[in-house]
């Protein structure tokens, strides 16, 4: 009599990765969804895991962005041509200190703006990094509740997946010229700024405003 074979046995030659749970004693755990979706008094879909994560985070990027923009100058006051000129060491930083306070809003998007250019002439490192990043989130995730990531017949642990990303990333960086891009972002940013900062005229102290810092929660 022919045996019926075991469906859950057969696999695919496609299958490369797989995520197999461990072994703790008699017990078996089990892969958890981390992105679940879970249903709330009212009916509506919350999120749960990594969606409730990026969720917060836009939605204190949205808040911050909101904060800073709503003291934006008028880019006719920041780009008058007649309040421009060339001043002396002590008058340039006053100038700097001041303007810096005035038109920070505008500053942060300038340099939003060289960041973006400076992004494009090297997308290659763009992508090599994101690309890495990527790569760190897919173990750190497979491997959330215990599970470990087999490939090829081979067990990968932490330690040996966390060690060859991180080798990966220094050799992309390396490759894609990472050190000349953030050199050149850096430069291009300060330069920008601090010479516009420089070179108009300031305002005066009553319209200069307070002294702006960042907030701590994102410096930590």
């Amino acid at each position: 009599m022919e045996s019926t074979p075991n469906p859950t046995t057969q696999t695919t030659p496609l299958e490369f990765i797989t995520v197999i749970p461990q072994q703790r004693g008699d017990q078996t755990t089990t892969p958890s969804k981390n992105h679940s979706i879970h249903i709330d008094e009212a009916g509506a879909a919350a999120p749960s895991g990594l969606a409730a994560r990026v969720l917060a985070l836009y939605t204190r990027f949205r808040a911050y962005k909101n904060e800073r923009l709503q003291g934006l100058r008028p880019w006719s006051e920041f780009f008058d041509r007649n309040k421009f000129s060339v001043p002396s060491k002590l008058e340039g930083v006053t100038r700097a200190n001041r303007n810096l306070r005035h038109f920070y809003s505008n500053y942060l998007v300038v340099s939003c703006g060289v960041a973006v250019y400076v992004a494009i002439s090297n997308l290659n490192f763009i992508l090599s990094m994101l690309l890495c990043a990527a790569l760190f989130w897919y173990f750190k995730t497979a491997t959330a509740s215990g599970e470990s990531i087999v490939l090829r017949g081979t067990e990968i642990t932490s330690p040996k997946a966390y060690t060859a990303l991180s080798v990966l990333t220094l050799l992309m960086f390396y490759v894609t010229g990472g050190s000349s891009t953030i050199f050149w972002l850096v430069v291009g940013c300060g330069g920008v700024v601090l010479t516009h900062a420089a070179m108009r005229e300031a305002p005066p102290d009553d319209l200069a405003g307070p002294t702006v810092s960042l907030p701590v929660e994102l410096l930590v």
